[in-house]
């Protein structure tokens, strides 16, 4: 009898000490809900975001509406999905880098052009250097 007493009193401890437990992780869960809500308020409406879901999946398009519990993407085809902040697992601005990045090409090809140009016309043995 004293076994089956002791048997139950290490069962209903556990069980206390696992339900204890639980509130915290939703506790958790709020703050990062709440994290996630402000990372999109303050990236803004019709800008650029990746999102990585829960599940792995990304998206990627234009902030189109925002809520306090979820809020809308449209990719480039138009199609809007609606997300909710306890599906996200990270939210960020997707800046286009094309722009840059090209320039940045322009202006080495521009230095390269001049280097070589340079180079051949000092290059030339008919050059007299005044």
């Amino acid at each position: 009898m004293n076994k089956l007493l002791t048997v139950f009193l290490v069962v209903l401890l556990t069980n206390f000490a696992c339900a204890t437990s639980a509130p915290a992780q939703s506790s958790k869960d709020a703050v990062r809900i709440d994290k996630l809500r402000r990372d999109v308020e303050k990236i803004g409406f019709d800008e650029r975001v990746e999102v990585k879901l829960n599940d792995g999946t990304k998206l990627k398009g234009r902030v189109t509406g925002i809520a306090d519990d979820q809020f809308v993407i449209t990719d480039q085809k138009g199609s809007a999905t609606k997300i909710p902040y306890s599906n996200i697992k990270r939210v960020v601005k997707h800046d286009d880098t094309t722009g840059p990045q090209r320039g940045k090409f322009a202006v080495g090809m521009g230095v390269l052009a001049g280097v070589l140009a340079f180079l051949f016309v000092v290059g030339r043995k008919d050059y007299v250097a005044r």
